[in-house]
């Protein structure tokens, strides 16, 4: 089967740096975000074993997006309870990397690893 299309072209996505706006979600847009995720996880995988590598970067870009709004919306619900418990709500989440740390940034300028085929 195929997979959920995004409403928007699976582009590369903002560039590092880049403020990505927070749009909050309902839990039932949260769930279905998940449930899009696991199917397109299966799209990959298919399109892996049958050579399709081309449809595998279109999947994993629509992958890589929804993961990275979830990913935003933890972090702004984690910096909104530190701010109501009176901590610092511009501290990264614990186990977080920090984009800040000079480690983070080194690798963001050595470029992605290609994480496929497997």
């Amino acid at each position: 089967g195929r997979p959920p299309s995004s409403s928007s072209s699976p582009g590369p996505g903002p560039g590092p740096g880049a403020v990505t706006k927070v749009v909050p979600l309902s839990s039932q847009q949260i769930q279905q975000l998940l449930e899009d995720n696991a199917v397109i996880l299966k799209a990959i995988s298919e399109s892996q074993s049958l050579g399709r590598w081309e449809e595998c970067e279109k999947y994993q870009r629509l992958v890589h997006k929804n993961l990275t709004c979830l990913a935003a919306l933890a972090d702004a619900q984690q910096r909104a309870r530190m701010a109501a418990k009176g901590g610092n709500p511009n501290q990264p989440p614990h186990g977080r990397p920090n984009p800040q740390d000079p480690r983070m940034q080194q690798q963001q300028q050595q470029g992605p690893q290609p994480g496929w085929p497997l």
